[in-house]
């Protein structure tokens, strides 16, 4: 799937990017033809790095088979640019299973479990510590998040408007349809494209 650009979207979360310098490796070229070789810029070091991110996908009623293996074939594109650790969180009324991903595969590991409704509520309430999963709260702090995406076709209830303060700025929604028609209380908006 092409559906989202991961380099522009996560490019503000991005903990450790590698630094420019100068290497032989990437002579500059335009001296070249005059017989120096003189060291080109380019990025060396660790690859970008993205941490404590969260993943939230839409396992409600409306969700089909088809369109979680649609969104796990999106999220591995995330790989291909970046060193994510973070957690994946299934929820519909409530939430399902989560778990923590250093890997695409510890992402398979995690089963997607549904209710049949949608509110999303549920899952600030989860990242704020009031719901607890297998008797435990959410381990990371709300202020210690780097983003928190939603993967989500986008039809339920606004109810979640108090969790701004904390989730305002880094709450993405991704959403399978019509992003226009898609009013969140607070993050920003992109669409998930169909090939």
């Amino acid at each position: 799937s092409q559906g989202v650009d991961w380099r522009v979207l996560l490019s503000n979360v991005c903990k450790r990017v590698p630094k420019k310098a100068y290497t032989l490796g990437d002579p500059n070229r335009d001296y070249m033809n005059m017989g120096m070789t003189i060291a080109g810029r380019r990025k060396v070091g660790h690859s970008k790095e993205v941490s404590d991110i969260k993943i939230c996908i839409d396992v409600s009623g409306s969700v089909g088979k088809a369109d979680l293996e649609r969104y796990m074939s999106e999220i591995a594109n995330i790989f291909n640019y970046y060193k994510v650790t973070g957690e994946l969180i299934y929820w519909s009324t409530e939430i399902g299973d989560v778990g923590d991903f250093r890997e695409l595969k510890d992402m398979l590991k995690i089963k997607p479990y549904t209710t049949g409704g949608t509110d999303v509520k549920c899952v600030f309430d989860y990242l704020v510590g009031k719901t607890l999963i297998n008797g435990k709260p959410e381990p990371t702090k709300a202020r210690d998040i780097s983003c928190v995406l939603f993967i989500t076709d986008g039809y339920f209830s606004s109810n979640y408007g108090m969790y701004e303060e904390w989730f305002g700025n880094k709450t993405i929604w991704i959403i399978d349809g019509n992003p226009v028609m898609f009013k969140p209380c607070f993050g920003r908006v992109v669409g998930l494209e169909h090939k």
